[in-house]
């Protein structure tokens, strides 16, 4: 059986390297240390770090100035540490933000998907496993958007009591981005393709009523899921006691 081996310390290797490791060999291996694409002020702490390492270990130098070393080094790591983990976080941001444009996507696959749901959510019993999360990625999606467009449309609605009420029919009929909900909900809801949206009770109507579509869709898969994971548990639950006998 093979073993790992770690990278690298400075203080590794020869005997001489060991002694005396250089200040390229010390930024060489605290850099890898920090992963992959290290920031700048990461690597400019990591320098000053090493140079401080170099002073802290250094045989020449006096016992005050080893001394100041040490505590530049002991108020430098967090620093350095906490740049790290801010990068780190930054690219976790960057994961979920990736999947949350995920979830607020609809394409015509994922509408395909929905509407027979929408129609009749017991239709969820014939759907296949592999196809549950994108599932409940669509139903999310659409909710989303079927509440944007709701609030849009309300707000609108209520502007009317302050400002000329064709002021509130222009935006709900010219605004791009009041459009691009409807286009998108649209996408899996044909009917609010040609629904006015100025005539807010039909809106609003049509607009609860595919919520409550799209509960009752999202209660289904839970329905269907639940027990699916819980005959999982039983099964590994039933495999680990065979195992132990």
């Amino acid at each position: 059986m093979t073993r790992k081996t770690k990278s690298e310390s400075p203080s590794s290797g020869s005997a001489s390297a060991r002694d005396n490791p250089t200040i390229e060999q010390r930024v060489r291996y605290l850099t890898e240390q920090l992963g992959t694409d290290p920031g700048f002020l990461e690597q400019w702490i990591v320098h000053y770090l090493a140079e401080q390492l170099e002073r802290a270990e250094s045989d020449g130098a006096s016992q005050k100035a080893r001394k100041e070393a040490r505590s530049e080094i002991a108020a430098v790591i967090p620093a350095l540490w906490e740049q790290q983990t801010a990068r780190e976080a930054l690219a976790v941001r960057r994961e979920v933000d990736f999947n949350l444009r995920r979830t607020d996507t609809l394409n015509e696959d994922v509408a395909q998907l929905l509407r027979p749901l929408l129609r009749d959510p017991s239709r969820v019993e014939s759907l296949p496993a592999s196809k549950l999360a994108e599932a409940f990625r669509g139903l999310h999606a659409l909710s989303e958007l079927v509440t944007r467009l709701l609030v849009s449309t309300s707000t609108a609605e209520r502007s009317k009591r302050k400002r000329h009420p064709e002021s509130s029919n222009y935006f709900l009929r010219r605004d791009e981005e009041v459009q691009g909900l409807r286009t998108r909900v649209a996408l899996v809801l044909p009917q609010f393709a040609s629904l006015d949206l100025t005539v807010t009770d039909v809106v609003f109507d049509a607009l609860h009523q595919s919520l409550l579509a799209i509960a009752q869709a999202q209660l289904a898969l839970l329905t269907r899921v639940v027990p699916d994971a819980e005959a999982t548990s039983r099964r590994r639950s039933k495999s680990r006691r065979g195992s132990v006998g």
